[in-house]
């Protein structure tokens, strides 16, 4: 787990545990059943919500810890969300 001061000072160190955090504690039990559904992991208890939509995990997440904070994982996918953009006119 990090700690509230550590949370504030470097997003990809919040990615990084709340990735171990789901490998060490909850991958086993969401994959393969949840696959495609979401989990956000409080990174600084370790607790996991699950839930079918993004919103869903993260309103359960901040019902139980309001303050803290949470990685979004969508199960079975190495990202909770792919982006992308389509340029319609070279600049």
């Amino acid at each position: 787990m990090i700690s509230g001061a550590e949370v504030l000072v470097d997003a990809a160190k919040n990615a990084e545990a709340g990735d171990r955090i789901y490998d060490e504690r909850w991958r086993q039990q969401y994959e393969p059943a949840r696959n495609g559904e979401f989990v956000a992991i409080d990174i600084q208890t370790g607790q996991a919500f699950p839930g079918k939509e993004a919103v869903d995990a993260l309103e359960q997440a901040c019902a139980a810890n309001p303050g803290s904070f949470f990685h979004l994982i969508r199960v079975g996918s190495d990202a909770a969300y792919r982006g992308g953009f389509l340029l319609s006119k070279c600049l």
